[in-house]
């Protein structure tokens, strides 16, 4: 199939798309890679949706809407096209899912499907996929859902097993709950303060930061806005400011260390030091490669180990760690350290 440019008419769904997110702005750049953050509410499923459907429509490229787990996808796919129904975008035409399959008035549009069985589709030819979106990848609540171990890779293998050799564009989605995240970790691509746009041209990834100042003003007259004003969740709702994020309890290690122990926990290595002048320990980034104690707490799959971590609670050194962190004596590298151990210490 010869490639088609982005047009206008693509995206274009209603009078008052200003407001509302539209990914012609993003898509303009021609990146492969394309993560979108923006405050909750902007239109982004919506909107890049309405353009997905207008490819098939027009140009027969079909799409795969991708969601972290199983879970997820049942509990989202039925109710995938509701908003676009109501709004009476494509009147005359009828959408819906099918099991894990998406279909345009009975054709074929694309398929529904989570990162986490991703390897039960390596058999499996989509040779009119172009497009994949990738809905939700910043997780707002730790302490239900988890980052799969080594996840974006896990997302480049996918991206290579739909793709083969065909040009492929994969869109992905998040609300700015947090800049701790292992995608832009991964892509060391992390929000900047007045930038919308970072761009890795090597390897083909772009970071938007969509806002909407219409949209805001929009927002704020609501009855929820003004609850929540003034508030850290207002500052995320109206403001695009990240929520779960704070400086509290952020500190590298110095001084004089003793080597504790080595975490591994959603995907990531973490060493765990004491300084014993200060009495502080330090979960960094740098682990001892030659100490024998290693709790390893992830499974192959998705999500910690709960079995192994159950039967350690009572361990020494995570009877330590829990005490540190209750008595205030506990101090991570950054950000994402810091949120990783916390969704950890919620289990132990």
């Amino acid at each position: 199939m010869a490639e088609t440019v982005l047009r206008s008419a693509d995206t274009e769904y209603e009078p008052n798309s200003e407001i509302f997110y539209n990914p012609a702005e993003t898509l303009s750049y021609n990146f492969k890679v394309n993560m979108v953050c923006s405050m909750r509410g902007g239109g982004k499923t919506f909107g890049t949706l309405v353009m997905l459907i207008n490819r098939y429509k027009r140009y027969g490229e079909q799409f795969i809407y991708l969601r972290r787990t199983h879970e997820e996808i049942k509990e989202c796919k039925d109710k995938l096209f509701d908003d676009i129904k109501e709004k009476g975008v494509f009147p005359d035409d009828e959408l819906r899912c099918e099991g894990k399959t998406l279909l345009f008035n009975n054709e074929v549009m694309g398929g529904v499907q989570s990162l986490s069985k991703a390897y039960q589709v390596k058999s499996v030819a989509w040779p009119k996929v172009r497009w994949i979106l990738f809905d939700e990848f910043i997780i707002e609540d730790t302490k239900i859902s988890h980052y799969l171990p080594n996840e974006p890779m896990k997302l480049e293998g996918y991206m290579e097993t739909i793709g083969r050799l065909r040009k492929l564009r994969v869109i992905l989605l998040g609300n700015m709950a947090t800049k701790a995240n292992p995608y832009f970790d991964y892509y060391k691509m992390w929000p900047k303060a007045n930038t919308k746009f970072q761009r890795n041209a090597k390897r083909g990834v772009l970071l938007h930061m969509w806002d909407s100042e219409a949209f805001r003003a929009m927002k704020k007259q609501t009855d929820m806005a003004k609850l929540i004003e003034g508030t850290a969740y207002g500052d995320y709702m109206l403001g695009n400011s990240p929520f779960m994020d704070n400086d509290t309890f952020i500190g590298k290690p110095e001084g004089f260390l003793d080597y504790v122990v080595t975490y591994k926990f959603n995907g990531l290595e973490m060493g765990q030091w004491y300084n014993r002048k200060e009495g502080v320990f330090y979960i960094s980034s740098q682990s001892d490669p030659s100490t024998k104690k290693v709790f390893a707490f992830d499974t192959d799959s998705h999500g910690p180990n709960l079995i192994f971590i159950r039967q350690m609670r009572n361990h020494p050194n995570i009877k330590q760690l829990r005490w540190a962190f209750e008595n205030g004596l506990l101090r991570f590298e950054n950000l994402t350290i810091k949120n990783n151990m916390y969704d950890l210490l919620n289990v132990v």
